[in-house]
């Protein structure tokens, strides 16, 4: 591998994460709201 790889590498996997958790918090969010509406 070479070393001008990991930087792109480093930042894609950043974004993946975020958009991973990012996603999660809409998830708990959306449940919180039926469960307050219940």
């Amino acid at each position: 591998m070479n070393t001008m790889d990991y930087p792109s590498l480093s930042q894609n996997n950043e974004f993946m994460f975020s958009v991973l958790m990012a996603n999660r918090l809409k998830l708990v969010r959306a449940d919180f709201v039926i469960f307050q509406r219940a």
